[in-house]
C-alpha cells in the first residue's frame, strides 16, 4: 500500500452500497468521516440517508424482476434473489470467491 494512502472500511448502512470508508488518510491528513459517510452529516442523519436508502433499494427491486430470465447464470439469480430479499453485505459476500 502506498505510505500516503491508508483506508478503512466499515458496512454501509445501505447493504446495497456494501462498505463505506470509515477512514481516509492521503499525504498524512485525515479526510473528515463525515464527508466518507453521509449519514453522520447534520443536514442527512441517519433518517434521511435510511429514506434514500429504502428509495434506492425500492427502484432496484422494480428494475430488477426484468433481468430475472431463464438466460440468466446461476449467480445472477443467486444475486436478484438476495436483493429481493433485502440481504446484508455478508450475505452478497458469500457469493464471491476471493482469492488472496
Amino acid at each position: 500500500m502506498n505510505k500516503n494512502f491508508s483506508w478503512y472500511l466499515v458496512y454501509s448502512r445501505c447493504s446495497l452500497l456494501g462498505y463505506s470508508l470509515d477512514s481516509l488518510k492521503v499525504d498524512g491528513q485525515y479526510i473528515r468521516k463525515v464527508l466518507l459517510q453521509p449519514h453522520l452529516q447534520v443536514e442527512v442523519g441517519n433518517e434521511g440517508y435510511d429514506e434514500g436508502s429504502k428509495i434506492l433499494t425500492d427502484f432496484f427491486k422494480k428494475e430488477i424482476i426484468k433481468f430475472d430470465t431463464p438466460s440468466l447464470k446461476p449467480l445472477g439469480h443467486e444475486i436478484i434473489k438476495l436483493l429481493l430479499n433485502d440481504a446484508t453485505v455478508d450475505e452478497y459476500q458469500s457469493l464471491i470467491t476471493m482469492k488472496h
